[in-house]
């Protein structure tokens, strides 16, 4: 191999290093902002629940009506009739009989005597049935009285009573929902301290990988600036597709020649023939349809890939017990207790690795500043 083809391919090998290195940047910084999980919202103040409305009250049973005046005047008269009507037929005939022995025995005179004496006993029978039956009345009238008022008591009572178990109810879930509260806001409150703390990670971790970004892209400008490659092939496509050629032998420079095509028109053959993809974003997504035609490009992208995989799991798993928190509704992280010193170790242990992320990065950079500062002595 000539001096110049070798020092050809270290050139290209240098600029893939630093090409992929970006990308893998590039791909871990957006990885770092899917990883940002925004605050909950900390209620400010507890609000309780509206109170109970006071229950209806039973309807009171109706009060019982006391007999007017007309009634018991009507009764008066129903009374006399029904006393004539059941005991007269009775006392006519023991008046008729006791005339007709009086006449025979003593005389017309006691006759008249007698019967006066009959007639003041009937009217003070009927007075006194009268009288029997108002009694009896005014007794049912105080009996359903008594009934009637011992019932609004009892109405009353029951009603006092449910009052009482309406209020204890509602002070009951006051208790519990302050509790919730209370319990709710501790937690968020923590959970808000943890994502505080992730996002300290994040931007920490974010700003130290963009400075070896723009470091990285400032020696890939320095590379290009050589003006070894045409500025249309100043790409991680097409840089790993014109490597491969010369280092498998398929071409031997970079311009077409007596002696063979070139890597550039071998490159731009193969594109029109749709034998290799130039498009970074497909390529990334199907990363096994390259791995025959484009085996350079495959190479270096899947080295990226499994650097930046092994710091993915060492993230997540670190973040797993908060990630697990930030999917709870508010009712189940009220629920759970959290143990903030391991799940701050956890994120910490998370974070650590993005240290040899970074330290390979800078590898990478002083290989390249070693390869610009050789050429220009």
């Amino acid at each position: 191999m000539s001096s110049d083809k070798c020092w050809l391919l270290n050139y290209l090998s240098e600029a893939i290093s630093l090409e992929a290195e970006c990308h893998g940047a590039k791909t871990l910084m957006a990885y770092f902002e899917s990883l940002r999980i925004p605050p909950k919202n900390v209620p400010d103040k507890f609000v309780p629940p509206n109170k109970p409305v006071r229950p209806a009250k039973k309807p009171d049973p109706p009060a019982p009506k006391k007999r007017s005046s007309a009634d018991q005047s009507a009764d008066i008269f129903t009374g006399i009739k029904d006393f004539a009507g059941e005991k007269a037929p009775g006392a006519i005939f023991v008046l008729i009989v006791l005339s007709v022995i009086c006449a025979f025995m003593w005389g017309v005179e006691s006759l008249i005597t007698i019967l006066v004496l009959v007639a003041i006993a009937i009217v003070v029978g009927v007075v006194g049935y009268i009288l029997s039956s108002f009694a009896t009345d005014n007794a049912a009238f105080n009996a359903l009285l008594s009934r009637h008022e011992a019932a609004k008591s009892k109405n009353q009572s029951d009603y006092e009573q449910l009052c009482r178990k309406t209020i204890m109810a509602y002070e009951k879930e006051l208790h519990i929902q302050k509790q919730v509260y209370e319990h709710l806001r501790d937690r968020l409150i923590t959970h808000n301290q943890l994502a505080s703390k992730i996002k300290q990670e994040i931007d920490d971790a974010t700003l130290r990988l963009a400075k070896r970004l723009e470091k990285m892209s400032g020696l890939l400008a320095d590379l290009y600036d050589m003006d070894v490659i045409f500025p249309k092939y100043r790409n991680l496509v097409a840089v790993t597709s014109i490597h491969e050629y010369l280092d498998s032998g398929r071409c031997h420079q970079l311009e077409q020649s007596a002696a063979d095509g070139g890597a550039y028109n071998l490159y731009e053959d193969e594109l029109l023939h749709h034998r290799i993809i130039d498009k970074l974003d497909i390529i990334i997504q199907r990363l096994d349809l390259i791995a025959a035609t484009q085996y350079k490009l495959y190479e270096e992208l899947l080295k990226v890939n499994n650097n930046i995989d092994d710091l993915k799991t060492t993230i997540s798993e670190g973040l797993q017990t908060f990630k697990h928190l930030a999917e709870l509704n508010a009712h189940q992280l009220s629920q759970l207790s959290l143990s903030v010193t391991e799940i701050t170790e956890d994120i910490d242990k998370g974070f650590s690795q993005v240290d040899e992320h970074l330290l390979r990065l800078d590898q990478a950079s002083d290989k390249a500043l070693a390869f610009l500062l050789s050429q220009r002595k």
